[in-house]
């Protein structure tokens, strides 16, 4: 169930943001997500939280090396954000 509210809200996000976040970063969080669920639901919440911050963390480094509006993938920082969420709990 958490794997597909989080589904739901990232497709929610990505289709009002366009071009902010891809469809597969959408599956990705679910899948990940859903697989977090399994340990329990702080381990879901911390590794969509996890992978956020450190989505953020990486553009906002990366913001001052670039003066294009280039995009980053989102992939690495999820499954990341997993694997710490996973040592956590």
């Amino acid at each position: 169930m958490a794997g597909t509210l989080t589904a739901l809200a990232m497709l929610t996000m990505a289709l009002a943001f366009s071009g902010q976040l891809g469809l597969g970063d959408v599956a990705l969080l679910g899948v990940v997500n859903l697989n977090l669920a399994w340990l329990s639901w702080q381990a879901a919440l911390a590794g969509v939280l996890i992978a956020f911050m450190l989505q953020g963390i990486l553009v906002l480094t990366c913001k001052g090396r670039t003066e294009t509006r280039a995009t980053s993938p989102m992939g690495p920082a999820i499954w990341a954000g997993w694997l710490l969420a996973v040592f956590v709990s």
